[in-house]
C-alpha cells in the first residue's frame, strides 16, 4: 500500500479562512433551520396542548355533570329509602306500641284481678279475725261479770265476818 504524503508545509500554505466562513455560514443557516423548526414545533406543541387542554377541560365539565347529576339521582334515591325506611320504622313502632299497650293493659287487668283476690283473703282473714276477737271480748265480759258478781259476794262475805269479828 502506497500512502500519498502530504507535505506539511503546503498544508501550512492552504488558507482555511473561506472554509471557516462556509462552515460557520453552514452552521448559522443550520441553526436558523433548527430555530424555525423548533419554533414551529414548539408552536404546534402550544397549539396542540391548547387543544388538549381545551378537550380536557370539556371532559372533565362533561365528567362532572355527568357525576353531579349521578350524585343527585344518588340523593333522591338515598331520600326515597331514607323515607321508605323511615315510614317502615314509624309503622313497627306504632305495631309495636300497641302491642305494648295491649300487653301492658292483659297484665294490668291480670294484676288487678290479684291484688282484689289478695284484699278479699284479708278481708276474710280480718273478718275472722274481728269475730274471733269479739267472741274473745265477749268472754272476756263474761269473766269480768263472773268475777264481779264473786266480788260482791266476797266483799259481802268479808262484811259478815268483819260484823262477826266486831270490827
Amino acid at each position: 500500500m502506497s500512502y500519498n504524503r502530504i507535505d506539511v508545509k503546503e498544508v501550512r500554505k492552504i488558507d482555511y479562512q473561506p472554509f471557516i466562513d462556509a462552515m460557520k455560514l453552514a452552521l448559522e443557516e443550520n441553526n436558523d433551520i433548527l430555530m424555525k423548526a423548533m419554533r414551529s414545533d414548539m408552536q404546534e406543541f402550544r397549539e396542540e396542548m391548547r387543544s388538549d387542554m381545551q378537550e380536557f377541560k370539556e371532559e372533565m365539565r362533561s365528567d362532572m355533570q355527568e357525576f353531579k347529576e349521578e350524585m343527585r339521582s344518588d340523593m333522591q334515591e338515598f331520600k326515597e329509602e331514607m323515607r321508605s325506611d323511615m315510614q317502615e320504622f314509624k309503622e313497627e313502632m306504632r305495631s309495636d306500641m300497641q302491642e305494648f299497650k295491649e300487653e301492658l293493659r292483659s297484665d294490668m287487668k291480670e294484676f288487678k284481678g290479684e291484688i282484689h283476690q289478695r284484699i278479699d283473703v284479708l278481708n276474710n282473714n280480718m273478718d275472722q279475725r274481728f269475730k274471733e276477737v269479739v267472741v274473745s271480748l265477749k268472754k272476756i265480759e263474761e269473766n269480768n261479770d263472773y268475777l264481779q258478781s264473786k266480788f260482791i259476794e266476797h266483799d259481802k262475805e268479808i262484811y259478815r265476818l268483819q260484823k262477826r269479828v266486831g270490827m
